[in-house]
């Protein structure tokens, strides 16, 4: 019972709206992503990292999200408590480096960098776009060494495209930055035409 806590609160029984509240639920703590073994250190944000290694330190919203769930339209007579359905997928496209490693099977973690390397990969300075085509299924399984069985299951979990979209937009002025991110998620209308819908802006 939260109330019952040295420092008590009340429950706000609803979905959350911010990943800070993760930390009011019990058995969820800020040291919980370095210890994350499953993963290793290298993906996370530790204090004695050097300035080297600034590109591979993560907030928590680079690995979770509170966004993605939607609530059914009719209630779950059998269990009540089946009021929001999310496909758990997690697009192999756009996922960054800790949360790919976590899919991969155990002792491949590694080879997360590689495939996001893979996607990244540019061609010279003359061309513009990306060198390799990742709309093709299962592009990132010869990469990780993946076993027909391992592929198997980790193309229930995956998916190659997203409907929601975070931007980050940053603005300079009289040495000033500003950083506006919206999050996004493309919907379609009553005519099937598909439209954009803010779900959260943050000015920083």
């Amino acid at each position: 019972n939260y109330e019952s806590l040295e420092i008590p609160y009340s429950c706000a029984n609803r979905e959350f709206c911010d990943l800070n509240e993760l930390f009011f639920v019990k058995g969820i703590s800020k040291n919980m992503l370095s210890q994350a073994e499953n993963i290793g250190n290298l993906f996370f944000d530790q204090d004695n990292q050097d300035d080297s290694n600034k590109e591979l330190q993560l907030k928590l919203s680079d690995i979770f999200t509170v966004f993605g769930t939607k609530k059914n339209k009719t209630e779950n007579q059998d269990n009540p408590n089946k009021k929001y359905r999310f496909s758990g997928k997690i697009n192999i496209n756009t996922a960054p480096v800790p949360v790919i490693a976590a899919i991969l099977p155990f002792g491949k973690q590694d080879l997360a960098v590689s495939i996001s390397e893979h996607r990244l990969l540019k061609p010279d300075e003359q061309e513009s776009g990306y060198t390799n085509d990742l709309s093709f299924k299962d592009w990132y399984a010869d990469i990780a060494g993946l076993t027909e069985k391992e592929k198997v299951k980790i193309a229930k979990i995956i998916t190659y495209s997203s409907n929601i979209f975070s931007i980050e937009s940053h603005v300079k002025f009289n040495g000033r930055t500003l950083v506006l991110t919206n999050v996004i998620s493309r919907q379609r209308d009553e005519t099937g035409q598909w439209y954009c819908k803010t779900l959260r802006q943050l000015i920083d």
